[in-house]
């Protein structure tokens, strides 16, 4: 079983674009480390450093070990946008990024945030994973406005018995808040107290720092 350790772990190595110099600082070992457990079938991680390569390649230590064969799925990336306003279209698919198998709903979806207007939360690269489901107070949320050329917005959610509001996540005091009727909710369509439709399509449940970018790569390869 132990043959399969290596081989796997070369394959996820090559596959996020890092080398073995990159992957041993991220474990704390040494470059010849890894050389040997990718070229020996006698030589595997330590229990303790099997999981952390398993958490830096977002797969479990069964696939490592060889117990199951396929470990990721996928999910739609919408694009790449500034949090504070764009435009998207559930029609356009910019392209699929991998997650691991516990991180995989049907019912998620993907942006890359490009600005810092939601830090700390999420940092300016950061991949951040929705789910379509009910905000709750403190969620990150996704609102589309469809009564203003589907304009859409990154904001919190704060939220108070019937009363919510949308402001800017890393600042007490927003420009533009949105105050929302929470009780005229219907399939995640809400309105605010001027009656404008506003749209929930997602909630942030998980944020996905890239450590490296492979080149000329037709998909975004990363590493979770």
């Amino acid at each position: 079983m132990n043959q399969n350790v290596g081989i796997r772990i070369k394959k996820l190595r090559q596959q996020k674009g890092i080398t073995q110099q990159e992957l041993a600082s991220l474990l704390g070992c040494s470059q010849s480390t890894i050389a040997d457990w990718e070229r020996s079938k006698n030589k595997a991680p330590s229990r303790k450093l099997i999981g952390e390569v398993a958490k830096i390649f977002g797969v479990s230590t069964d696939y490592l070990l060889g117990f199951k064969e396929r470990e990721t799925h996928q999910l739609p990336c919408y694009g790449e946008v500034d949090s504070e306003n764009f435009l998207w279209s559930k029609e356009k698919i910019e392209y699929y990024v991998d997650v691991p198998e516990n991180e995989y709903s049907k019912n998620r979806f993907v942006f890359r945030v490009l600005d810092n207007h939601l830090y700390p939360a999420v940092s300016q690269g950061d991949y951040c994973i929705f789910e379509k489901s009910p905000p709750e107070n403190g969620d990150i949320v996704l609102a589309r406005f469809p009564e203003n050329s589907n304009q859409s917005t990154i904001k919190i959610w704060r939220q108070d018995n019937e009363l919510a509001v949308l402001t800017e996540v890393n600042t007490e005091n927003s420009l533009n808040p949105r105050f929302v009727k929470v009780k005229s909710k219907k399939d995640y369509t809400y309105k605010s107290y001027q009656g404008e439709k506003i749209v929930i399509e997602g909630k942030i449940v998980a944020v996905k720092k890239i450590i490296k970018i492979k080149k000329n790569s037709p998909k975004i390869n990363y590493i979770f």
